[in-house]
């Protein structure tokens, strides 16, 4: 992977792709590189888009979807992430338990990625190597990396500054999918001046008074989420239950995850597990019917279960099963 030395050699060939995606699985599995788990959370078909640009020690992004989605996973291995949101009449997305509007950056570690998206959100971001980032740090801003750079924050910025760096990534995508072939220096030039937008778009300084308390919050959602898709039972927990094993209060878990997901346990348990089988049915051996799968995740009721799938993914199970083993 290139430095942020000039390259001597051609070490790293620039791509870039377009992919239309129709199913969150899809929307995940389309950035190739990533491990990236997607689950829709709003009913109705899904339609999305992913934009990828790949430079020598960054990766660009931007991505949309007609609905709701919890996205998790881990980028390309030490690095960081830059992201904003560029659709200001979409609502507010949830990342890492803080909330994101208009004008506002999510930065930190590309690991333990967790972000809730509204319906019809839009945004654009890049990932870039850590060694290299803490490489030109230095040089960029005058200091060492910031300490509130080392953790997922989210950041406040002028309006003109984001769209200065709209119009960045923008020529960016363009300026490759028009000329691939690219000369070294101009690869590098053009890979400096995206990290050197991103890194002044950041304020001075970073309160990090109140990310204690959004860290606990999501640790409780964490540990709840675990235990509501263990794969080992095919029992659903009560609320009851849940409470019982995070050792918490029924109105502190329904706070925290109406804080970090933006619904009720219940409400997420439910549409994650109708993810999960959907995921499994489009994977299905010749052998495995709905039952079979919908039973793994605790649906019995497959009249009940047959509706909820529908309204959320607008297709029966069955329709699903069918179009994957064909």
């Amino acid at each position: 992977m290139a430095t942020h030395q000039r390259l001597g050699a051609r070490v790293s060939i620039p791509w870039s792709r377009v992919v239309h995606t129709q199913d969150a699985h899809e929307q995940a599995q389309a950035q190739e590189g990533w491990s990236l788990h997607y689950e829709q959370m709003s009913n109705g078909q899904f339609e999305g888009r992913v934009n990828l640009l790949q430079l020598p020690g960054l990766s660009l992004v931007q991505e949309s979807a007609n609905q709701a989605m919890r996205q998790r996973g881990d980028l390309s291995g030490d690095s960081y992430l830059f992201a904003l949101p560029c659709s200001h009449n979409a609502g507010q997305a949830i990342f890492s338990g803080q909330t994101v509007g208009a004008d506002q950056l999510m930065i930190g570690p590309s690991d333990g990625l967790d972000l809730c998206t509204p319906r019809h959100f839009k945004l654009m971001g890049v990932v870039i190597d850590a060694d290299l980032l803490q490489s030109v740090w230095p040089q960029t801003q005058g200091q060492a990396l910031q300490d509130g750079l080392k953790q997922q924050r989210v950041m406040a910025i002028a309006p003109q500054v984001g769209q200065y760096l709209e119009r960045i990534q923008q020529a960016a995508f363009s300026r490759v999918q028009q000329d691939a072939d690219l000369s070294d220096c101009a690869l590098t030039s053009l890979r400096d001046e995206i990290i050197l937008a991103w890194a002044n778009a950041l304020p001075e300084r970073c309160d990090l008074s109140d990310l204690k308390t959004t860290q606990s919050r999501k640790k409780v959602v964490d540990r709840a989420c675990e235990w509501m898709l263990q794969t080992s039972s095919d029992q659903v927990l009560s609320m009851l239950e849940l409470c019982q094993r995070l050792g918490v209060s029924q109105r502190k878990l329904s706070y925290c995850f109406q804080h970090v997901l933006g619904m009720s346990p219940m409400q997420y348990q439910r549409t994650a597990r109708l993810n999960r089988v959907r995921a499994e049915l489009k994977k299905a051996q010749r052998d495995e019917g709905v039952f079979d799968i919908a039973s793994r995740w605790g649906f019995w009721h497959m009249g009940q279960f047959s509706q909820d799938y529908k309204r959320l993914f607008c297709e029966l199970p069955s329709a699903t099963l069918l179009k994957h083993k064909r």
